[in-house]
């Protein structure tokens, strides 16, 4: 009889944690499945320098995953307008991102979007740290960028070749340098070809003399920055309507962050 209670009793304990872990499994799932997701969209310097770097900080903080893509400020524009993201980032008003899509054939409606400034991104001239050159003014930035100077001691430096690092993929980066810096000069069309910022900056670290430009989230031991005119554009989030609550916690933390 005791017997018998016994395998009553153990088969009553197995049954229960059975039921205790399938509950833990659901709980968990849901846990996971009401975790918050935000997807980010934009340049590379606005994402890099105001979301990538805060990523962890905001999932520790709020739970809420940020996913960023890298994209255009007008393929960003447009991803949002459909719903394929929730915030963009870019260092172009809004107004101009419309005016630029409606000249390749694109219908967005300004009023279907909200604005929030989040940070500042600097564009900063780099070199390799072996360069001696520690200030470059304006007139000599355009020189150099448009070919007519192409040695270094032209400008102080050794008697080493300049070698031109540009992208034709940061589109928005160069239409700000070439807005604020280069003005009427046009960029030389012999340069050392790079897909991106980053591939920009390791190209200046493996040539000496080396120049390029990309934002200031770039910055590190690894290159050197001259004294440069200060150029500099506002960041801002977009959203299409207000925020929901997970987005603008997410912009709270971003636009606190110590930059």
């Amino acid at each position: 009889m005791y017997r018998k209670q016994e395998v009553t009793s153990r088969k009553v304990l197995a049954c229960i944690l059975s039921v205790l872990a399938v509950f833990s499994i659901f709980t968990i799932s849901a846990e996971t499945a009401s975790a918050a997701e935000i997807r980010v969209g934009g340049e590379a310097e606005a994402c890099k320098g105001m979301f990538e770097v805060v990523k962890e900080q905001i999932q520790d903080e709020t739970g809420t995953i940020v996913n960023v893509n890298h994209a255009s400020s007008e393929q960003a524009l447009l991803a949002l307008d459909r719903g394929d993201i929730d915030i963009a980032t870019t260092d172009i008003p809004l107004d101009n991102l419309i005016s630029g899509l409606e000249k390749k054939g694109y219908l967005v409606l300004q009023e279907s979007f909200q604005v929030q400034g989040i940070g500042t991104n600097s564009i900063l001239v780099y070199l390799n740290k072996t360069n001696k050159v520690t200030v470059l003014s304006q007139k000599q930035i355009q020189d150099i960028f448009s070919g007519k100077i192409n040695n270094w001691r032209q400008v102080g430096g050794d008697n080493q070749k300049i070698i031109l690092v540009w992208s034709e993929d940061t589109v928005d980066l160069n239409a700000l340098f070439s807005k604020y810096i280069m003005g009427s000069k046009s960029i030389a069309k012999n340069f050392a070809k790079a897909s991106g910022q980053q591939e920009i900056i390791e190209s200046v670290v493996k040539n000496a003399g080396a120049i390029g430009i990309a934002s200031h989230v770039y910055k590190s031991g690894r290159t050197r920055n001259p004294k440069t005119p200060y150029v500099s554009a506002k960041i801002i989030a977009i959203t299409k309507g207000a925020p929901g609550e997970s987005a603008q916690k997410v912009l709270e933390l971003v636009k606190s962050y110590d930059y």
